[in-house]
C-alpha cells in the first residue's frame, strides 16, 4: 500500500512526542523519544522501508472518525457487514495514579455489535527505517531495543505471532467484549507490565487530563469547536517539559508533489512567536503562554546578541541539516532531510517576535525580573544597530541577502515595544535611543513604499509582493485605515491570488507549492481590522473548508483541489485560525447595534 494522502492522518500526543494515524488505522509516523528524536515508523516517507502499526478490520467496512470531546484522543468507528467496532487511539496523559512508562501509545478495541475480526500488524523500523529489531516473547509481552531504548508490546484478547520483524495479532470480538495493545518504549528503565483494566483506566485518565485543560478556554465567540481544535493542536505540540512550541511534528512532507521543498519542521521557530503567545493570551491559556515565553528567553539567552532562526525543543542549537538517502521520501519527493539549515541563517525579523511576545507578559505582569528586562533592552539595541542590513527574510531564502520589508516591520516592532517598555519604566537606563530609531524604521517603510509605486513589496528595490507585509496591521506598525495599508492589501489579492480564500506567500513561489494557509489567515486579520467583517466571514468559512475530517490543517493547500501539502499538521496555521476568529469576533463587538423604533 502506497501511503495515504497528507490530508487522511489524525494527531494524538502527550506533550513529549507525536504519532500520525491514518484512516485505514495504521500508525505511520512516530519518533522517540522527541518530537525530533529518531523516527522508528516512518511508513509516511517511504511505504517499503518505514515502519507501521496498522489495526484494522480484516473484512472490508467504512470508518467514520472524530476525536473525543475536548481531547487528543482519537475515536474510529469501523462499521461492517458482520459488526461495529470501536477503537481509542492515544498516548497517556493526566493523573493515572499509577506507574507509567517513559512512552507508549495505547489501542483499544470495543465490540459495539455482531461479531468482528481485527488485525493488528506491528513493524518497528527505528533509525528512519533503516534498522531492524528482533523480538524476544515472553509470558506477558514481547520486547525489543535498540540504542538505549526497551520497546515492549502488550496485547490483551489475542496472542500476538512474530513472523519476522513483525508482531501480528488477530482478535475476534463479539458484542461488548472488549481488547487492548500498548506499545510502551523506556530509556534505561525497567519494562512495566500492565492488566487491560490498567489500560482502559489510563484512557479515563487522559480524557481527564485534556477536558481539564481545555475548561481553561476562556473563548466563546464565533467556530468554537475550530478554536478548539486548534487549541488542542497547539497543546498537543508544544514540549511539556520546556514550554516549547513545534512547527510540526514531521519532517519532509513536500510543498510541491514531487519537488525538492521539503523542510525538517520539528523544531522551534522564532518567527511564530508573538502570534503564538497571542493566541494562547487571548485564548485564556496564560499558564502556557508564560511557559512559552519562558522558553523564549531562555532560549535567545544562550544564543544572544545573535539569535538563530530556529532551536530544539529546550532551546540547544538543533543537528546539522543532512539527508536521509535510503528513504524514497513522500510520494517519491526527495530529498528526505533530518535538520534544518536555515537556523544558521541572519533573520533580523526575530528580535521583534521575541521582543512583542515579552512585552505582552511584562504588560500582563506589570515588569518582570532583573534578567529579563536586561536581556529585553539587548535584544531591543542589538535590532536598533543593525535593523538597515539585508538578511534572509521571514521565508528563509538560501544564499540571498535582501533589505526585506517584512524584516523592517519587525523591527519597528522591536523599538516600539521597548519604547513603550522603557516610558513605563519596566526596563532599565542605557541601550538606543527607541523612538528615534522607531521613526527612522518607519521613514524607511514609507520610502521603500514610494519606490515600489506606492506599497509594499518583498524588499527594497524589489517589485515582487510578499504576503508577509499583512503583519504590519496586527502588529500596530500600520493603522488598518492607512490608505498604504489598503493599495498592499488590494495588489497582494490581486497577485497572489491562489483561489477563493487562499494566497501563495510571494511571488516567487507561485506554480511551486502550494497556497500557505498562515497568510491567508492574516489576510483575514487585515479584513476583520478594516471593518470588513462579511468579508472577513466569507473568506475564513472557505479556510474552514480546507480541515480535514477532524479538523487538522497543513501548511498549505493545492489551490485547484484543497489537497493539504507540507508537514502536517502545522502549528502556524492553527495559530492563524485562532487569531483570525479572534479578529472577527473582534469585530462583530464593535459593529453598531440597530436600533429597533417603537
Amino acid at each position: 500500500m502506497g501511503a495515504p494522502s497528507i490530508h487522511d492522518y489524525a494527531l494524538i500526543g502527550d506533550g513529549r512526542t507525536a504519532a500520525l494515524v491514518s484512516r485505514q488505522g495504521a500508525i505511520d509516523w512516530l519518533c522517540w523519544p522527541r518530537f525530533d528524536g529518531d523516527a522508528w515508523l516512518a511508513r509516511l516517507l517511504d511505504p517499503e522501508k518505514g515502519g507501521s502499526w496498522r489495526l484494522a478490520p480484516e473484512e472490508a467496512g467504512t470508518c467514520g472518525r472524530g476525536y473525543a470531546p475536548a481531547s487528543n484522543v482519537l475515536v474510529s468507528d469501523w462499521r461492517l457487514s458482520e459488526g461495529h467496532v470501536r477503537v481509542f487511539d492515544f498516548m497517556p496523559v493526566g493523573r493515572y495514579g499509577g506507574l507509567t512508562p517513559e512512552h507508549a501509545v495505547i489501542r483499544l478495541l470495543r465490540c459495539e455489535s455482531g461479531n468482528v475480526r481485527m488485525r493488528s500488524t506491528l513493524l518497528l523500523r527505528p533509525s528512519y527505517g533503516k534498522s531492524a529489531l528482533r523480538w524476544k516473547s515472553y509470558r506477558y509481552c514481547h520486547r525489543s531495543g535498540h540504542g538505549n531504548m526497551q520497546v515492549s508490546l502488550q496485547a490483551f484478547g489475542a496472542a500476538p505471532d512474530v513472523l519476522g520483524e513483525t508482531l501480528q495479532a488477530e482478535f475476534r470480538l463479539r458484542a461488548g467484549e472488549t481488547a487492548g495493545l500498548i506499545l510502551a518504549a523506556n530509556r534505561d528503565a525497567p519494562a512495566i507490565l500492565f492488566t487491560e483494566q490498567h489500560l482502559w483506566r489510563m484512557l479515563e485518565s487522559t480524557l481527564a487530563g485534556w477536558k481539564q485543560w481545555m475548561a481553561g478556554c476562556t473563548y466563546d465567540g464565533p467556530w468554537r469547536d475550530a478554536i478548539e481544535r486548534s487549541a488542542l493542536v497547539l497543546k498537543a505540540l508544544s514540549f511539556a517539559p520546556s514550554g516549547a512550541v513545534i512547527a510540526a511534528p514531521t519532517t519532509s512532507l513536500p510543498e510541491e508533489p514531487g519537488g525538492a521543498l521539503n523542510w525538517d519542521y520539528r523544531y522551534c521557530w522564532l518567527r511564530d512567536a508573538s502570534q503564538t503567545t497571542r493566541a494562547l493570551r487571548d485564548l485564556g491559556f496564560a499558564r502556557e503562554a508564560q511557559a512559552f515565553v519562558s522558553w523564549l528567553l531562555h532560549a535567545t539567552a544562550l544564543s544572544r546578541p545573535r539569535l538563530r532562526v530556529l532551536y530544539d525543543v529546550f532551546g540547544r542549537r538543533p543537528p546539522g541539516e543532512q539527508e536521509v538517502r535510503w528513504l524514497h521520501g513522500y510520494g517519491d519527493s526527495r530529498p528526505v532531510r533530518i535538520g534544518n539549515a536555515a537556523e544558521d541563517q541572519h533573520q533580523l525579523d526575530v528580535y521583534g517576535e521575541v521582543i512583542d511576545s515579552a512585552f505582552q507578559q511584562m504588560m500582563d505582569k506589570g515588569g518582570a525580573d532583573r534578567a529579563t528586562a536586561r536581556l529585553v533592552l539587548e535584544l531591543a539595541s542589538y535590532a536598533c544597530r543593525h535593523w538597515r542590513e539585508a538578511d534572509a527574510g521571514i521565508w528563509e531564502y538560501r544564499n540571498e541577502l535582501r533589505q526585506h520589508v517584512h524584516s523592517k516591520l519587525l523591527c519597528w516592532v522591536a523599538a516600539d515595544r521597548a519604547a513603550r517598555l522603557r516610558d513605563r519604566g519596566l526596563l532599565p537606563p542605557g541601550g538606543a535611543d527607541f523612538h528615534r530609531v522607531r521613526g527612522e524604521i518607519a521613514a524607511w517603510i514609507r520610502a521603500a513604499a514610494e519606490h515600489a509605486g506606492g506599497i509594499l513589496t518583498a524588499a527594497d528595490g524589489n517589485a515582487e509582493l510578499d504576503a508577509g507585509v499583512l503583519l504590519a496591521a496586527p502588529l500596530g506598525v500600520l493603522e488598518p485605515d492607512d490608505p498604504l495599508l489598503s493599495r498592499t492589501f488590494a495588489a497582494i489579492r490581486e497577485r497572489l491570488h491562489a483561489g477563493p480564500a487562499l494566497l501563495y506567500r510571494a511571488e516567487r513561489f507561485r506554480g511551486i507549492e502550494g497556497a500557505f494557509l498562515f497568510c491567508s489567515f492574516w489576510a483575514v486579520e487585515v479584513l476583520a481590522m478594516q471593518g470588513r467583517e462579511r468579508e472577513a466571514t466569507d473568506w475564513m468559512e472557505g479556510l474552514l473548508a480546507l480541515r480535514n475530517d477532524v479538523g487538522l490543517l497543513a501548511e498549505e493547500a493545492d489551490p485547484r483541489t484543497g489537497a493539504a501539502w507540507g508537514n502536517f499538521p502545522q502549528a502556524f496555521s492553527h495559530i492563524g485560525l485562532i487569531n483570525a476568529a479572534l479578529a472577527i469576533g473582534r469585530a462583530r463587538e464593535r459593529r453598531p447595534r440597530r436600533r429597533h423604533r417603537a
